[in-house]
């Protein structure tokens, strides 16, 4: 057997290389989510957790210690990128609830004066 072949996953046929490409992905669709909710772009935000959340599901957990750890530092990673996915998106809720109070309060100013 070669190097390379000891080096397959026989059950999802992956080697390190490719279980390690997935999840700079996932950290890479976690930055452009992260980019996406700075710029308030919500459909664009979507698609991506969308795009990121099929990539997780697909990926394979490793089998040996080493890139267990390596996974958990993702893991780590991802999670404070999501953390401040997070924290821009309450800020953009609570600016959109106060812009719907603002036009309800105006309608409602209107409708009193027109009548």
């Amino acid at each position: 057997m070669h190097d390379f072949e000891a080096n397959i996953d026989p059950q999802t046929n992956d080697t390190p290389q490719n279980l390690a490409l997935d999840w700079e992905q996932v950290i890479e669709l976690s930055e452009q989510m992260l980019q996406t909710t700075q710029a308030e772009d919500w459909d664009k935000l979507e698609q991506i957790e969308e795009e990121r959340r099929t990539l997780i599901y697909a990926s394979t957990p490793p089998s040996d210690a080493e890139g267990r750890a390596e996974v958990l530092q993702v893991i780590q990673k991802i999670l404070e990128l999501d953390r401040q996915v997070i924290a821009l998106c309450e800020k953009g809720q609570q600016a959109l609830a106060e812009k719907i109070r603002s036009l309800r309060i105006g309608a409602r100013a209107r409708n009193a004066y027109y009548g």
